[in-house]
């Protein structure tokens, strides 16, 4: 993902862990792509985080999960985007504007 959005122009940077998405937060991105499942903790947490600060980020979730309970979250923190696993390049392009 991170070659495919670098050929399309983008300044790429990349979270492992939700530690490591909070530091990315304090220069906030444009966009974020963001997985449920993350080795220390749940990507809803960082969502909730962007929701509840009134960041002004275009945010598209990634998921394989069909937990109905975290996807009820997920659809009432508004996420602009929902992409489901495996991603279809022409919706991660649709998700994420060009760069220039």
């Amino acid at each position: 993902m991170r070659l495919l959005l670098s050929r399309r122009g983008c300044d790429v940077r990349v979270a492992r862990c939700l530690a490591d998405a909070f530091i990315e937060l304090r220069d906030p991105p444009q966009v974020v792509i963001l997985d449920l499942m993350l080795p220390d903790g749940s990507g809803v947490t960082i969502l909730r985080h962007i929701r509840h600060l009134g960041l002004n980020i275009r945010v598209a979730v990634t998921t394989a999960s069909s937990d109905l309970d975290t996807l009820n979250e997920v659809e009432r923190l508004a996420p602009e985007f929902l992409l489901r696993k495996p991603i279809d390049v022409t919706q991660l392009y649709r998700a994420i504007p060009e760069a220039g």
